[in-house]
Parts: structure tokens; C-alpha cells; sequence
């Protein structure tokens, strides 16, 4: 009777030995950023990259936490800085961020021995944004002269807020190459806060902007995104 008690006990702290183990890994991708609204608007590109760590807490669920370089933004309209000589055209808002997502990974148990493992991922994030640019393309037009043309950026942090918070959905793909787990992710991020303070609303680089998308500019980006796991502790 005790050998079977030691051999049952021994049988549940290995199954919970199985579910204590971590994996670490690296990841990377395409982001494709815009302001949300009533209207579709072009998206402008950035990119993302970073690591991630993950727990197994069931057979079917597992939590991850990720740290990344993750990059938003939206287009602006073209805006006058000095009429009518000088205008900035093709003018867009880059937000460097510092992201910390936290996400429940959800698999198929009964796919768990297939080489392709789908997975289903909820979960939310907070962003710090270091940096916040404006990018644009100065128009330089005077009266008998040619207009000339040249790029130009601007630190535009303090008419927006840093702080950023969201929700994430999204799929994955995962397939083992060699030895280690790759993961082909297509996520879904959602700003809920929105960016810009309230008395930014009349600044002249967006209040062409904020009048086609109000006062409050909300991010949302589509990431597709690559992920390796590097190793299991």
C-alpha cells in the first residue's frame, strides 16, 4: 500500500514537474499602423522585436509574457507651417515604444502530437513611448523660384501621452524546424486610451487631422510576427 502511495505521489509531482518548465525565446515583425475611426485610412509601416518568456498551466493553455521595441503610428493630413511658402506633405506620427504584452496562449489538446500546433491568443499590454516624431516632406515654394523639396522631423512628445494600454487578439501557427518551436503569429493590438492630449486637438500639424478623426486619435495595428523558442528551463 505505501509503494503504491509513493508511486502515485511520485507520478503527480512529476506531471506537475512537466507543467513547471519555462521557455524563452525571440521574436519579430511587420506592423502595419493606423488612427481608428469611421473610415479606413492608409496604414503606415514599423516594426516590432523582442523576447518573450512562457509557462504551461494546463495542457491546453500556457502564459506568456513578452518585452519588445514596438512601433505605432498614423498618417497626418498635409498641413501650412508658413503660408503659403512653406507646407509639409506626406506627414505621418511615429511612436517608439517600450511594449510589455501579457497574453493566454489557448491550444487544441487533442492536436498536441500533430507537427502543426494552431493556437488562439488573448491578453493586453502596456507601452511607454520614448520617442515621438513627426516625419514629413517639406514643400518649400517662393515666388520665382522653383519649389524644392526635402525631408524633415520634429519632437512632437509632449503634445501626446507616453503612456499606453490596449488589448491584443489574435492566431498562431506553430511548427517544430529542427529543434526548436517556431510560431507564426498574425495579432491584432487596440489602443484604449487614445494618444494625443486634449490641447493638442488645435496644433497646427493636426488639427487637419483632428478634424477629419475628433479630438481623440486612437492606434490600432495588425502585426505579423515571427517567434522562436530558444530554450526550456
Amino acid at each position: 500500500m505505501k509503494i503504491k502511495t509513493i508511486l502515485i505521489c511520485l507520478g503527480f509531482f512529476s506531471s506537475v514537474n512537466s507543467f513547471a518548465q519555462f521557455a524563452v525565446g525571440a521574436k519579430g515583425g511587420i506592423n502595419f499602423n493606423s488612427f481608428v475611426g469611421d473610415r479606413a485610412y492608409d496604414v503606415i509601416p514599423g516594426f516590432n522585436v523582442g523576447g518573450f518568456v512562457e509557462h504551461p498551466i494546463l495542457n491546453f493553455l500556457n502564459a506568456r509574457a513578452e518585452l519588445l521595441y514596438f512601433q505605432q503610428g498614423g498618417n497626418l493630413y498635409d498641413y501650412q507651417v508658413i503660408p503659403p511658402e512653406l507646407q509639409h506633405n506626406n506627414a505621418k506620427l511615429i511612436f517608439h515604444n517600450i511594449q510589455v504584452p501579457v497574453l493566454a496562449e489557448f491550444g487544441l489538446p487533442a492536436l498536441n502530437d500533430e507537427p502543426l500546433q494552431p493556437k488562439l491568443l488573448l491578453g493586453a499590454f502596456y507601452s511607454y513611448s520614448f520617442a515621438i516624431r513627426d516625419q514629413y516632406v517639406n514643400y518649400v515654394k517662393v515666388g520665382g523660384y522653383e519649389p524644392v523639396e526635402y525631408k524633415g522631423t520634429a519632437d512632437v512628445a509632449n503634445d501626446f501621452y507616453r503612456n499606453q494600454f490596449g488589448l491584443i487578439g489574435g492566431i498562431a501557427a506553430e511548427i517544430e524546424i529542427g529543434t526548436f518551436p517556431v510560431s507564426l503569429e498574425f495579432r491584432y493590438h487596440y489602443n484604449l486610451n487614445p494618444v494625443n492630449r486634449p490641447d493638442s486637438s488645435g496644433k497646427y500639424y493636426l488639427k487637419n487631422t483632428t478634424a477629419a478623426w475628433g479630438d481623440n486619435l486612437k492606434i490600432a495595428t495588425l502585426s505579423i510576427n515571427a517567434a522562436v523558442t530558444l530554450k526550456y528551463f
